[in-house]
C-alpha cells in the first residue's frame, strides 16, 4: 500500500518545468521584439524633436550633424522648403517637414 506523502515526485517536478520552459520559449522572442522596437521609437522620437528644434531655430547653418546619446543625427534641406532628418539604424530612416 501507498504512504500518503506530502512532498513532490519526481513526475509532477518535470512536467512543471517542461510548462515553464514552454512558456519562456514563447515569450522571450516577443520580449525581444518588443525591446526592438521600442528602441527603434525612441530614435524615431529624438529625431523628431532634434528636427522640430532645428526649424524653431532659424539661425543655423544646415547641412550638419547631430550627436546624441552615441547616435548621430544628419540635418539638411531638401527641395520644396523641406528640412530633413536623417539617423541609421539597421537602415537609413529619414524624416522631413515642410519648412
Amino acid at each position: 500500500m501507498w504512504k500518503h506523502t506530502s512532498g513532490f515526485m519526481l513526475i509532477d517536478l518535470l512536467f512543471t518545468l517542461s510548462a515553464m520552459l514552454l512558456i519562456a520559449t514563447l515569450f522571450i522572442p516577443v520580449m525581444i521584439h518588443l525591446y526592438t522596437y521600442a528602441h527603434i521609437e525612441d530614435l524615431r522620437y529624438e529625431a523628431t524633436q532634434i528636427l522640430y528644434e532645428e526649424m524653431m531655430d532659424n539661425d543655423r547653418v544646415l547641412p550638419r550633424m547631430v550627436r546624441k546619446d552615441e547616435m548621430s543625427f544628419h540635418l539638411f534641406n531638401s527641395e520644396a522648403n523641406n528640412i530633413c532628418i536623417s539617423y541609421l539604424y539597421q537602415r537609413e530612416v529619414m524624416i522631413c517637414e515642410k519648412y
